[in-house]
């Protein structure tokens, strides 16, 4: 079978409706919905570096830090984490 990477890129939550869990739902949602239905064999995610509690939450659901890196125009440093 074709297997593809799957990529999430600059995924929020409202500042409304942090902290009720929805981000955990929906990232393992969009990993099942790249893994289930897109045959993604692999997923990247990225987040910025001073987001704590996202960082901690994608650890929390089994993805692994892969790669830190900085974009010209991006203001952050991101880390890139893999399922």
């Amino acid at each position: 079978t074709n297997q593809t990477t799957g990529i999430v890129w600059n995924f929020m939550i409202g500042k409304r409706f942090q902290g009720n869990g929805y981000e955990k739902q929906a990232t393992m949602a969009f990993l099942d919905i790249l893994r289930l239905k897109h045959n993604a064999s692999k997923s990247y995610i990225s987040v910025a570096l001073e987001n704590v509690v996202t960082r901690k939450m994608y650890s929390s659901i089994g993805l692994k830090k892969t790669k830190r890196w900085s974009i010209p125009f991006w203001t952050s440093i991101l880390e890139k984490y893999k399922w």
